[in-house]
């Protein structure tokens, strides 16, 4: 493991007003918010800092991103809630066949303990575990893990220090009345409260803290590591919450709270200790300021992907026309805009958007990949003669943004898609994009989207990916429908 060396590099960029966004990109990251440009180069290089030891730490080897991740950064919470739409983080992480993408708030100081730091890589860690690791952790252990491993720190002498106490869940773990055990132990698949102001803020609270103790309590008493292992092995093999649980633990979710609340009494937290060494690591972090266009432009973005419904879309679209009045980019933003449009069933509107994104920029890689998957979803339906020969030209265009960019993931599930829509023979392409597919889009996050890929997968006879997205389907997808689906592809290919 080795120290991180940022080198930044300023890049001449259009002269900005105070109050437009900065950017700043290395190979893994592309931040863009609301600081200034040191912040900004802070983050992004405590970030790459903060991903090569959770990658020494799990041994993941070295990785690049495939599709670097977007970070949007707000200086309050009101500015959170307005991109959001969310009343009560101070951070979020998603993903889709886009990307992923954290927004956080930024404002005061970026150091240890800082909250702001801390959400950075609670969020962060979400996407590390969905990406990089081959086993899906239940929504408690989830969001334990990423308490636990976001509060490291690294000494000037290259000493990692991993689990260290979470200040900021004291506070809840001193209430006298804990949310119960095997409320927490239950919840998998979502959070165990809604998010409606007032007590459930409360238990918002506890539930992060006590999910936080039980994973210290995990990570750092003997014999536990191989507990949770155990554990894990079982949810993931769809065997029941509780079951798993006593099975690998030997006790109740009840006993187990009462052991969490003597190791909270003791106040005794031991962290984990890694030393960095073999020298520096170069990290470039490139910086520049963003134009009134570009400004307005991402954070219409950021509003698109969060808000996914019409308050959001018509908050978006006010961005977007700002964009174009400061000389934004506009083939980007009518792209956007149809994707926006597809959303709405506007489909017409969406064609629209779309052909004139691609005469503004007819070699752009993303600009092709969204029109191909507006056509693609238009026309997936009809059955028509015109609806045939439509899903066979979005797959040359799709092949096209392929060509001009091989790693454009969103382009290869769209081309793995027409086949499914237009079962025609395979071609070594869409056997190709479907394994790129699996190995890309795996995760919790995906489970519900990526029946397409296995078709496709099942078709070239490979059973083994096929199974994979299958297994993972039965017992994490939230629809009881796919469930019961992937179940019966199961024991179909059993047999």
């Amino acid at each position: 493991m080795r120290f991180i060396l940022i080198l930044l590099v300023w890049c001449v960029g259009a002269t900005s007003a105070f109050g437009n966004w900065v950017e700043a990109r290395s190979d893994n990251f592309v931040f863009v918010g609301d600081t200034s440009e040191k912040r900004a180069k802070l983050i992004v290089g405590e970030l790459e800092e903060y991903r090569a030891i959770i990658f020494n730490l799990f041994g993941w080897g070295e990785q690049t991103e495939l599709i670097p991740v977007q970070v949007y950064a707000a200086r309050s919470d009101k500015d959170i809630k307005k991109i959001t739409g969310n009343t009560w983080a101070a951070g979020i992480y998603t993903t889709s066949h886009e990307g992923p993408v954290i927004i956080a708030n930024v404002k005061g100081r970026f150091g240890k303990d800082s909250q702001a730091r801390n959400t950075v890589y609670h969020e962060y860690t979400h996407h590390l575990i969905s990406m990089y690791n081959n086993t899906i952790f239940p929504q408690w252990y989830n969001e334990g893990i990423a308490e636990y491993l976001s509060t490291f720190d690294v000494n000037k002498n290259g000493v990692v220090k991993i689990g260290l106490p979470n200040n900021g869940r004291g506070y809840a773990l001193s209430n006298p009345k804990w949310m119960d055990m095997s409320v927490i132990m239950n919840s998998i698949r979502r959070y165990p409260f809604r998010n409606t102001g007032g007590k459930s803020n409360q238990a918002i609270g506890q539930y992060y803290a006590q999910s936080w103790l039980a994973t210290h309590y995990i990570q750092s008493t003997e014999g536990y590591p191989d507990k949770i292992r155990h554990y894990l092995k079982l949810i993931n093999s769809n065997t029941k919450p509780e079951k798993a649980f006593e099975d690998s633990f030997g006790m109740t979710p009840e006993a187990f709270q009462n052991v969490l609340k003597a190791y909270y009494k003791k106040n005794r937290f031991t962290a984990l200790s890694l030393t960095l060494k073999d020298g520096y690591e170069p990290v470039i972090v490139t910086t520049r300021k963003l134009s009134k266009g570009e400004t307005e432009f991402h954070r219409g973005e950021a509003i698109r992907r969060y808000r996914r419904n019409s308050e959001g879309y018509k908050l978006a679209d006010e961005s977007y026309v700002k964009a174009i009045a400061n000389d934004g980019p506009i083939a980007q933003i009518k792209a956007s805009r149809a994707l926006i449009a597809l959303s709405q069933e506007k489909e017409e509107e969406a064609r629209r958007f779309a052909q004139q994104a691609l005469e503004i920029a007819p070699n752009d890689s993303r600009i092709l990949q969204v029109s191909g998957h507006v056509t693609l979803h238009t026309f997936k339906d009809t059955g028509s003669q015109d609806s045939k020969q439509q899903i066979s030209t979005a797959r040359k265009t799709l092949k096209k943004a392929m060509k001009l960019k091989p790693d454009n993931i969103q382009a290869h599930f769209d081309y793995v898609s027409t086949y499914f829509v237009k079962p025609d023979k395979l071609s070594k392409q869409a056997i190709f994009s479907a394994e790129e597919c699996v190995l890309y889009y795996k995760g919790r996050n995906f489970v519900d989207n990526n029946l397409p890929v296995v078709k496709v997968l099942l078709n070239a006879d490979k059973p083994d990916l096929a199974r994979r997205v299958l297994e993972q389907t039965r017992v994490w997808s939230e629809s009881p429908h796919n469930r019961s689906l992937a179940e019966r592809e199961l024991s179909m290919m059993r047999k």
